[in-house]
């Protein structure tokens, strides 16, 4: 329809890049491109922080505030958002994962760096809570806009990852974005799973 990704740039000027950009993202990265994974060169300062719900369409958005930050070399990035797609936007020799958490960032000379994590069900039980989870998932469920949460808790930080230089996911599709794809997917129960994609679909 008029509002799908190939006509993003018939929409506004501005989305101008969505269709001439060289650099955009998400991508498909392929069994060629897969020796790439190498032990990310990323320094985490999360801790916990106030956090606020917001409601997009299609994905769910979590803004972060306080002083949560990445190093990449000497350039700190701050923390701004979490969003969860499903199914993932990147995928792996074209198959997707159930879902994707990407979480952005910005340094103060406006640069953006994106980690994203991909999230499975675990493969030994289906059953079996990510205790980590637990909490913000609660959060997603409720009717509350503000809470906070400790991002460190969830994620692997030592994973290996991929990277390149990307792009936003969506309009204005602008370009010069860090990307690291980690590796290690991070492990849910099938109702924790449910839960997470339910609070994406039925987004207004």
């Amino acid at each position: 329809g008029k509002g799908s990704p190939q006509n993003w740039a018939e929409i506004s000027e501005k989305n101008k890049f969505c269709k001439i950009g060289y650099n955009q993202s998400p991508i498909d990265i392929k069994s060629t491109m897969k020796n790439e994974f190498i032990l990310n060169d990323l320094r985490f300062d999360y801790k916990e922080a106030e956090i606020e719900k917001l409601n997009a369409k299609y994905y769910q958005k979590i803004n972060f505030y306080g002083k949560n930050f990445i190093f990449r070399g000497k350039k700190k990035y701050w923390l701004k958002y979490i969003e969860f797609h499903h199914p993932s936007e990147h995928l792996l020799d074209s198959n997707p994962h159930s879902l994707e958490m990407q979480i952005y960032h910005k340094s103060e000379d406006e640069q953006w760096l994106a980690v994203s994590y991909f999230l499975e069900i675990s493969p030994k039980n289906n059953d079996n809570e990510n205790l980590y989870f637990i909490n913000l998932i609660n959060f997603l469920k409720s009717i509350k806009i503000e809470d906070k949460f400790d991002l460190s808790k969830i994620i692997d930080e030592k994973s290996l990852s991929f990277f390149y230089e990307g792009s936003f996911t969506t309009p204005p599709c602008i370009e010069g974005v860090k990307w690291y794809i980690m590796k290690n997917p991070i492990f849910i129960s099938k109702e924790q799973m449910n839960a997470i994609i339910k609070s994406t679909i039925f987004v207004k």
